[in-house]
């Protein structure tokens, strides 16, 4: 075209320039993967996230990572690396709290349709946590009511006491929230790893 109109026939030169490799961006997390503990002024207290095998913990400025180090035992590391907890496994029906000396804090059975929680390996005194009427959650001791929740199946929102929570759907967990005597890490590390298991 440039000869037919008389003009010089001119080639632009382009120096060869290596193309950026952008760092490549981590597949997202689906929402299901996100679980937050806030207080009722929604000020963040726990988020829990979920990632296949890898479990991490955000309180505050702390965080925990649960390591999988075999198929029945995780142990949880905080910023500094330093071991804080262990969760032992026995199939999918319990698990034990450990604190950083191996000593039980907290062992938990769980069945289809209840969960038991108790600080002794004899499961005396035992927290049970129980779903009634499709949408209402009682947590009991021998027989006695303690506490209970609502929940809207439908909903990603939900009100436990002085929690506000998000991401909680179809799962007994958050009742665990509401166990007395119980510190609140050892809240959110045992709710962590009931959502991990689907309960």
């Amino acid at each position: 075209m440039a000869a037919c109109s008389g003009g010089h026939n001119r080639e632009t030169q382009v120096d060869y320039v290596e193309p950026i490799e952008y760092p490549q961006e981590k597949e997202p997390l689906d929402a299901g993967d996100y679980y937050y503990i806030n207080n009722q002024k929604n000020i963040s207290l726990a988020e829990i996230i979920i990632n296949g095998k890898d479990l991490v913990l955000h309180v505050g400025d702390e965080t925990l990572v649960g390591d999988l180090k075999r198929d029945d035992k995780r142990k949880y590391y905080d910023n500094n690396d330093n071991f804080r907890y262990a969760v032992k496994y026995k199939d999918r029906e319990s698990f034990k709290l450990r604190d950083s000396n191996e000593e039980l804090l907290w062992k938990v059975k769980i069945k289809e349709d209840k969960i038991s929680i108790a600080n002794n390996e004899e499961m005396n005194n035992a927290f049970d946590i129980r779903i009634y009427d499709g949408n209402r959650i009682k947590l009991k001791k021998s027989d006695s009511e303690i506490n209970s929740m609502r929940f809207d199946p439908n909903s990603d929102f939900l009100e436990v006491e002085d929690y506000s929570l998000r991401g909680f759907k179809n799962t007994m967990a958050p009742a665990v929230l509401m166990i007395p005597d119980m510190k609140p890490l050892e809240k959110y590390i045992i709710c962590t790893e009931l959502v991990n298991i689907g309960k």
